[in-house]
């Protein structure tokens, strides 16, 4: 069985990193409104998933594009990867 090299490892990093990059193609293919549609049934569960809803800069928590779009609407703090 051929195993594809990008797919070897299932790391939490590694696994987060692919998954990060599958959700930011998914919604680069989406209008700013079906990307919000897309995350909406993803909102509200209170569980934040590192690498996926936040990233870790400078001892800082970051917010991803996929957060921002999941939680709906803009909080007006210029956040770095605010889609609205």
């Amino acid at each position: 069985m051929a195993v594809d090299s990008q797919q070897d490892c299932l790391c939490e990093n590694c696994l987060s990193k692919a998954i990060q990059g599958k959700i930011i193609e998914f919604i680069n293919r989406l209008s700013l409104q079906d990307a919000i549609a897309a995350a909406h049934k993803y909102r509200g569960d209170g569980n934040l998933i590192q690498g996926i809803d936040y990233l870790n800069e400078n001892n800082k928590m970051v917010f991803t594009k996929w957060y921002h779009l999941k939680r709906g609407s803009c909080c007006e703090n210029a956040c770095k990867n605010c889609p609205y």
